[in-house]
């Protein structure tokens, strides 16, 4: 019950900073907050949440020990939506940099996976199962 908690309170917590710190970018890069700049700020910490909920997610995922393939995706997306940002403003650059991005978080995420399934099977062959 305790984990389920904690797990809770590490995915709000990942979520609101995340967003926050999204929105302290956008308010940077703001002029003089008119409408389109509040809209703008808006979507900044409504994408940063999105990612810091997914990051929260994961992050439980692997302290929990979960051998699940929402590690392998989980990453792939957190990766492939961090490559969406660093693009060159063009619809090449944008697919490139998600590729890239997922390319990366399969590998990191696979790594991940692999890594929780070997510590748990040593585990369960430690206790007798």
């Amino acid at each position: 019950m305790t984990t389920q908690r904690s797990g809770m309170r590490r995915v709000w917590v990942w979520t609101l900073a995340l967003g926050l710190v999204s929105a302290l970018v956008a308010v940077k890069e703001a002029t003089t907050f008119g409408t389109s700049d509040l809209e703008n700020i808006a979507a900044f910490f409504a994408g940063g949440c999105v990612l810091g909920c997914l990051l929260g997610l994961l992050t439980t995922a692997y302290n929990e020990k979960r051998r699940s393939a929402f590690h392998i995706w989980g990453w792939a997306l957190l990766l492939g939506l961090f490559g969406l940002a660093f693009n060159t403003g063009t619809t090449q650059g944008y697919l490139l940099g998600a590729l890239i991005g997922a390319v990366v978080g399969l590998s990191i995420g696979s790594l991940l996976y692999f890594r929780v399934a070997r510590r748990t099977d040593s585990s369960s062959d430690a206790t007798g199962r």
